[in-house]
C-alpha cells in the first residue's frame, strides 16, 4: 500500500479512489522495477497480492472495487508473469541429523572464524533440538542498536539455564510466534551426548566466546547473527514421535504453544531425549 501511495505522489495520480491509470502505471512499475524505494521489482504473483491488498483497502474505505477486475489490469500482471517468468529454486531437502552432522564437522568449518564456528555449531544444535524458528533467535541491525527491544523480543545470553547434571538445559524466549499472548516461554532442550549435543555447543560457546549477559545469545564476529533455519520434523518422525508431539515440540499452532506451555516439564524431557537420541524413553 505504501508502495502504491508513494508512487502516486511522485507521479501526481489519485491514489484513493484508484484508476486504471493509477494503478495499470503502478503494475507497469513494479514490474521493471526501479530505484526509487519501494518501487524495486517483483513478480507478476508478487503484483497479484499486492492488487489484492489494495482492493481490501477500498472495501474498508467503502469505496468501488470494479476497477480491480478491469480486463486491461488483468493483462498487465499476466503480461508481468510472461516477461518476468518466476524463478526456479534449488529443492530443498529436509534436514535431518545426518545433514545436521555434516554440518557441525570440523572440517566444515575450516574456512569459518572461531567465534562463527561456536556460535553457529550452538545455534544449529539449538535450532534442531528446539524446532526453533529462525526469526525467534536472529535479529536485525535496528534490534541490535535498541537494547530494550532487543531484550523484549529476542533471547539473550541471560536466557539459558544449564542443569547442573548436564543433561538439558531451559532456553527462555521472550517471545515467540505461535504466542499470540505475548507471553514468555521456556524450552527443554535435553543433551544427545552426541557429535549434535545442544548441550556441549552451547557450553562451548560460554567457554569460548563469554559475553555480557544482555548481550544476544548468539553473534557472528563482524555483524548480527544472520537468519538460518533448521526445521527438523523428519528426524522426529524417524524416531517414532507422533505428530501431536511433533507440533507441540515444535509450538507449530496456537493450541500446540498452549500444550507445550503447560506440559509438564519432565514429559517434555522424555520427549526431547527421544528426538535428539532416536530412542524411547524409559519406562517409569
Amino acid at each position: 500500500v505504501r508502495s502504491y501511495e508513494s508512487f502516486c505522489r511522485l507521479r501526481q495520480l489519485t491514489a484513493w479512489l484508484s484508476s486504471r491509470q493509477s494503478l495499470g502505471t503502478w503494475v507497469v512499475q513494479r514490474a521493471f522495477g526501479g530505484n526509487l524505494e519501494g518501487q524495486g521489482q517483483v513478480s507478476g504473483d508478487t503484483i497479484q497480492k499486492y492488487l489484492s491488498a489494495l482492493r481490501s483497502v477500498h472495501v474498508d474505505r467503502g469505496e468501488a472495487v470494479e476497477v480491480f477486475d478491469d480486463h486491461h489490469l488483468r493483462r498487465l500482471v499476466q503480461g508481468a508473469r510472461n516477461f518476468f517468468p518466476a524463478r526456479t529454486w534449488e529443492q530443498r531437502l529436509p534436514i535431518t541429523k545426518d545433514i545436521l552432522h555434516g554440518i557441525l564437522r570440523p572440517d566444515a568449518c575450516q574456512s569459518e572464524h572461531p567465534v562463527d564456528t561456536v556460535n553457529l555449531n550452538a545455534a544449529f544444535s539449538m535450532a534442531f533440538a528446539g524446532f526453533l524458528r529462525m526469526g525467534e533467535f536472529t535479529y536485525t541491525p535496528e534490534q541490535l542498536r535498541n537494547e530494550r527491544r532487543l531484550v523484549a523480543e529476542k533471547p539473550t545470553r541471560r536466557c539459558v539455564a544449564i542443569s547442573q547434571s548436564l543433561d538439558h538445559y531451559r532456553l527462555l524466549l521472550p517471545r515467540s510466534k505461535a504466542d499470540t499472548s505475548n507471553a514468555d516461554v521456556q524450552l527443554v532442550i535435553a543433551s544427545s551426548q552426541d557429535d549434535c549435543c545442544p548441550v556441549t555447543h552451547l557450553l562451548n560457546l560460554y567457554r569460548q566466546d563469554p559475553q555480557p549477559a544482555n548481550a544476544p545469545l548468539f553473534r557472528l564476529h563482524e555483524k548480527p547473527f544472520s537468519r538460518q533455519n533448521l526445521p527438523p520434523a523428519q528426524t522426529a518422525h524417524d524416531n517414532g514421535l507422533s505428530e501431536d508431539h511433533i507440533k507441540a515440540l515444535g509450538r507449530w499452532t496456537s493450541e500446540a504453544f498452549k500444550r507445550y506451555y503447560l506440559a509438564d516439564p519432565r514429559h517434555l524431557f522424555a520427549l526431547q531425549q527421544q528426538f535428539v537420541s532416536g530412542r524411547p524413553p524409559p519406562l517409569s
